[in-house]
């Protein structure tokens, strides 16, 4: 059995957002490049995204995550996750920095909505 340490609940999701990269120490694109990835699920602590873009490992992103119900905010994510299994995109899992209360009832209302079958 796998061991899951999240601490919230996890929710698909099919939505493409941007990231800007912030503050690495390994800068592999250019800091003004935004960078697609597809977010396959978020929760209230953080997000799983994929991309082929390579990313850095504790590396900080500015972005802005639109949910599938029109909410967006803004956050700060740290890459604390990567895994590839020899396919062209990588899956990442991050945190979201200093993330606030009203983002993340945001987060519950989408969560709500998608386990009741409103999006």
């Amino acid at each position: 059995m796998e061991n899951d340490h999240r601490k919230s609940k996890r929710t698909g999701m099919n939505v493409k957002i941007k990231l800007r990269t912030i503050q690495n120490e390994e800068i592999t694109t250019d800091s003004n490049e935004e960078i697609e990835v597809d977010v396959v699920n978020i929760s209230k602590e953080g997000m799983g995204f994929k991309t082929q873009k390579v990313l850095v490992f504790n590396g900080l992103y500015d972005t802005v995550i639109v949910l599938s119900n029109g909410e967006r905010f803004s956050s700060i994510i740290k890459i604390i996750r990567m895994e590839n299994d020899g396919e062209p995109e990588t899956v990442y899992g991050c945190h979201f920095v200093g993330i606030n209360g009203a983002d993340q009832f945001k987060i519950d209302v989408f969560q709500i909505l998608c386990e009741y079958g409103r999006i």
